[in-house]
């Protein structure tokens, strides 16, 4: 079963370097070999890579990333993101939320 792919707050662009299609057993193993800062390293796009049966979205650098499973705290993760105004990309997943958000005050 394929995970909903919508967007829900934000925009994506400024927190993918790209996108590798995924496969195996959980879906999670590059179906290509890849090597951070290569060229053409990953698929074209956030469209070219939902179109696959699964994917992964390389971070940039200065991005954070939540998975929540449980809906209870994928909905007060959710509400909190909108109450604060938080600059931050949600999805909707079967099971609940992937959360990206930018590191504005420097670090790793």
């Amino acid at each position: 079963m394929k995970e909903t792919r919508e967007i829900i707050l934000g925009p994506a662009e400024e927190y993918f370097r790209g996108y590798v299609t995924t496969g195996g057993e959980n879906g999670k193993v590059p179906t290509h070999p890849f090597k951070l800062g290569a060229e053409k390293a990953y698929t074209d796009t956030f469209d070219v890579a939902v179109k696959s049966e699964s994917f992964a979205g390389v971070l940039e650098k200065n991005v954070g990333y939540i998975d929540v499973d449980q809906p209870d705290s994928a909905i007060r993760l959710f509400n909190a993101i909108k109450a604060e105004g938080l600059d931050s990309v949600v999805r909707k997943t079967f099971r609940g939320i992937h959360s990206n958000f930018l590191n504005t005050k420097g670090g790793n």
